[in-house]
């Protein structure tokens, strides 16, 4: 599956918001369809899909103001039914106490390994980066979990 993204229609343009979708998931697409109507700063500009496949999702709803290179949809190979497995595996090693130094203040803190495993197949390495952090981030505070 491949991404498609908000395409920059203008040399100072940094947003647009989708006006209307004129495909709908399922629908087979070729290069230069009309696929979007996106507004700008300069008005309204049809948009078209740069390579040939089937509409697999929209992400971006109708209204909604994006910056370039946002994805709006998600696209398939023609005649491609199946989908890479979207897996991911997460291991626990065992809790260990540790010496810990805070505000002054030597004291014993438990801590835990956790290592996450993800199909590369479903997601690229920016969007996968961004996950991790946000695990890493509960896991240094796991009141918010």
């Amino acid at each position: 599956m491949t991404e498609f993204r908000m395409p920059t229609l203008g040399a100072d343009m940094q947003f647009g918001t989708i006006v209307d979708w004129r495909v709908k998931p399922g629908d087979a697409v070729k290069r230069g369809d009309v696929v979007a109507l996106v507004e700008t700063e300069k008005g309204v500009i049809e948009v078209e899909i740069f390579e040939d496949g089937v509409i697999a999702s929209i992400q971006v709803q109708p209204g909604k103001k994006v910056p370039v290179g946002t994805p709006l949809a998600t696209l398939r190979a023609n005649g491609a039914t199946v989908e890479a497995p979207q897996v991911a595996l997460v291991g626990f090693g065992k809790i260990s106490e540790s010496p810990w130094a805070a505000n002054g203040m030597l004291g014993v803190k438990r801590i835990i390994v956790a290592t996450l495993s993800a199909d590369h197949r479903v997601s690229d390495g920016h969007r996968g980066g961004r996950f991790l952090i946000a695990i890493d981030r509960l896991l240094q505070e796991p009141g918010k979990l």
